[in-house]
């Protein structure tokens, strides 16, 4: 899968009242699209203002930890704890 295929996958996850949450995206892009979350995340945080926004850097660098482990770790599906998608919401 391109880039260009990636991002027309993450601009068709439904959004739920104007917001797409990292759920729907992990779901739309599937479970062994590890280079694709990895790189969606380094997008996110070089978004303007969204790197100033205390917490969201410290968060995405945890997720992107945790996915970069379970690839080395030979996975076939990432995991991200519920905690993440729940920090999201708030």
């Amino acid at each position: 899968m391109n880039l260009e295929q990636v991002l027309a996958k993450i601009e068709e996850t439904p959004a739920d009242q104007g917001q797409v949450s990292l759920k729907a995206i992990l779901k739309t892009l599937g479970g062994r699209s590890f280079g694709s979350f990895l790189l969606v995340s380094g997008l996110i945080i070089l978004l303007p203002l969204v790197g100033d926004i205390p917490g969201v850097p410290t968060l995405v660098g945890v997720m992107v930890f945790l996915v970069a482990l379970q690839l080395l770790l030979g996975r076939e599906h990432f995991w991200l704890p519920k905690i993440i998608f729940k920090a999201q919401r708030r």
